[in-house]
């Protein structure tokens, strides 16, 4: 059986180890296995038969990413995962903002009028 390893990081400028990430294995439509980064950022996907993949790498607040590889007989293929952060509803916290008026901010951009 073949085994797909390696990293899942952060991409720069802040390059750091991302756990919890999800690592998955494609054909088509069909699913045939992952994994889910453990401290440190390190993945596997275990027990695939030979094919070409499709290897998706999803964490939330990150872009997914995508690697298409060939798997042969018993072997296994390292490679790593950069993901790119991504800020999905525009909130920008200030560290200056004391936690009412961090309410106030966010409260005051979702819904477009001042308390």
């Amino acid at each position: 059986a073949n085994s797909v390893a390696g990293t899942v990081y952060s991409a720069a400028p802040n390059i750091n180890p991302l756990k919890d990430a999800i690592v998955y294995a494609k054909v088509g439509n069909s699913f045939y296995g992952y994994g889910v980064s453990r401290t440190g950022g390190v993945y596997d996907v275990n027990n695939l038969a030979p094919g070409i993949y499709s290897f998706t790498c999803d964490r939330m607040g990150f872009r997914s990413a995508q690697r298409d590889t060939a798997l042969t007989a018993a072997n296994v293929v390292n490679f790593n995962f950069y993901l790119i952060n991504v800020n999905p509803i525009g909130i920008t916290i200030r560290k200056s903002l004391r936690p009412s008026g961090l309410i106030k901010t966010i409260r005051t951009r979702l819904t477009r009028t001042p308390i």
